[in-house]
């Protein structure tokens, strides 16, 4: 079975933890959106990314986001790949 893989794209502030996943996400889909346009489009939040901030950002690019509460057995049945926004 191939497995495709995500294409690695770094974050250069801490603030852009959010965005940097995103433009992870829209490249694994074919959608050519980088980090410096997010970056440019959608600022980075300070204190870290809000899941509205996600969802957001998903929809003015066409995609259809969820948030969800799971548990961690309920993790292994998501399609992936996702984003998982952790509350510490």
């Amino acid at each position: 079975m191939f497995i495709k893989r995500v294409k690695l794209i770094l974050q250069s502030e801490d603030s852009e933890c959010g965005q940097a996943c995103l433009a992870m996400i829209f490249n694994y889909y074919g959608y050519g959106i980088s980090l410096p346009e997010l970056r440019k489009n959608h600022s980075a939040q300070t204190g870290g990314t809000k899941v509205s901030y996600l969802m957001e950002t998903c929809n003015d690019h066409g995609f259809r986001a969820i948030a969800y509460s799971l548990t961690i057995e309920e993790l292994r049945k998501l399609t992936l790949p996702c984003i998982l926004h952790w509350n510490f």
